[in-house]
């Protein structure tokens, strides 16, 4: 029994992506505790996505230089977790992956620098595996949608 619900924003959430399909992508999971991404590629890999960790956020930049995410799950207590969503500090000019902050606290001005740094979510941990498999099908729904040619 969860004796601290959700509060009512979270609640909103739909579990099902808007399009309803599943979409499948690569997401690269910053979190410095082994046992926390450990677990969460281990989520991400049985729902079949291609998960890659890494701890610092010097070893993402230099990973989406090969290995381009379509999303990027960081915690936000990594330091350099929001220059991801920078377009112009990834090597080779892509488009950047959705970001996603993870975090234990719900402090505003860590949800704010999230924001400012152009997060599409911000989950607080810990939070159940639905919610973090719906917010990445959400995530790669709309980064699906927005490849589709228009006008067909």
């Amino acid at each position: 029994m969860n004796i601290f619900p959700p509060p009512p924003d979270r609640r909103r959430r739909p579990l099902i992506p808007p399009d309803g399909a599943r979409h499948q992508g690569r997401v690269l999971v910053m979190e410095v505790d082994p046992a926390v991404a450990e677990m969460t590629t281990l989520v991400l890999e049985a729902a079949g996505h291609d998960p890659l960790h890494v701890a610092h956020s010097a070893d993402a930049l230099a990973l989406t230089a090969d290995w381009s995410p379509d999303v990027v799950l960081a915690d936000s207590s990594v330091p350099g977790a929001f220059e991801l969503a920078d377009r112009n500090r990834l090597p080779g000019g892509g488009p950047p992956p959705h970001l996603i902050v993870m975090s234990t606290r719900r402090d505003p001005d860590v949800i704010t620098l999230a924001r400012i740094a152009g997060a599409y979510d911000f989950l607080i941990k810990p939070f159940r595996t639905l919610e973090l498999l719906t917010v990445i099908q959400t995530v790669l729904a709309l980064r699906y949608a927005s490849r589709r040619p228009t006008g067909l």
